[in-house]
């Protein structure tokens, strides 16, 4: 079982929107991850320990969940937790707060 949680925030919100849940989980013993989505959020984890790695994706924006390609995006969300954490169960809000955990 993963003992990592990587949690996805949507559009218009920062990783920091997740910091309630965050610390419930590492309160319980978990590993949290909160991938920024924008290179602006890139230079606050810049003194950070966290993993982070900037990946560009011209000629797209927020609402990556429905616009065509969004397949590229989610293999490389996939390849950087995969990369980065064992095997983390994924939470992120779209589609409902889909809960989901990589094969």
């Amino acid at each position: 079982m993963s003992k990592t949680v990587l949690f996805i925030h949507g559009a218009w919100l920062t990783p920091a929107v997740w910091a309630p849940w965050q610390a419930r989980f590492e309160a319980a013993g978990y590993c949290t991850e909160e991938p920024a989505m924008v290179r602006q959020q890139l230079q606050k984890y810049a003194a950070s320990p966290a993993t982070t790695k900037l990946l560009s994706f011209p000629g797209r924006n927020h609402y990556l969940i429905a616009a065509p390609g969004w397949e590229e995006i989610a293999d490389a969300a996939l390849a950087w937790a995969d990369a980065t954490t064992r095997r983390p169960a994924v939470e992120g809000p779209h589609a409902g707060g889909v809960d989901a955990v990589p094969a």
